[in-house]
């Protein structure tokens, strides 16, 4: 899918635009539990896993799980370039 610059909210894991790569400046938003194991699953759930984000201010949370998604890249409080 293409989209021109687009931020797409109340996408779930169901959804095409969730689990296949999107072409464009796109940002999709999902909302979740906020559990750690939840947003962990959630970003797992992809087959391209190319970059991944995690945003805390706990450094100690954003290490455990930035190293439990399986990712090329995973930034920290910043896009993964």
């Amino acid at each position: 899918s293409f989209y021109p610059v687009s931020v797409l909210s109340d996408v779930n894991d169901e959804m095409m635009l969730f689990t296949k790569e999107t072409f464009g400046p796109v940002v999709s938003l999902t909302k979740f539990d906020g559990s750690e194991e939840q947003g962990i699953i959630l970003a797992n759930r992809t087959e391209y896993g190319l970059g991944s984000c995690v945003y805390t201010q706990d450094m100690d949370k954003a290490r455990r799980v930035a190293r439990r998604i399986a990712a090329g890249q995973v930034g920290v409080n910043c896009y993964a370039l």
